[in-house]
């Protein structure tokens, strides 16, 4: 499994996949231009979960949020200050991943 930073077209967003590769494509497909990841961390399934939770819960307010749901964008974060900041939750939390890109 796959957590992965992708710098958007507003935002800095973040997510997990098995393919990050087709996942990219459906980013692509979206945003009408070629999309990759900036940051891409492997491990298994409970460590990456933990790490999107840990961000989903622990650091809600660094989501950008619309009415009352919150999305997997980060609010006010550069890409190098997101990237930085998973490093850091995966070393304070010792999740074993991998950074791959």
């Amino acid at each position: 499994m796959y957590f992965y930073v992708i710098n958007g077209p507003r935002r800095v967003g973040f997510g997990i996949t098995k393919n990050p590769e087709g996942r990219e494509k459906d980013y692509t497909g979206a945003w009408g231009y070629e999309a990759q990841f900036s940051a891409l961390w492997y491990g298994n399934r409970r460590m990456v979960t933990t790490l999107e939770d840990t961000i989903k819960i622990m650091h809600r307010e660094r989501l950008w949020h619309i009415d009352f749901w919150y999305t997997e964008w980060f609010e006010d974060l550069t890409l190098e200050q997101a990237i930085a900041f998973v490093e850091d939750i995966i070393q304070r939390t010792h999740l074993d991943l991998a950074r791959t890109r």
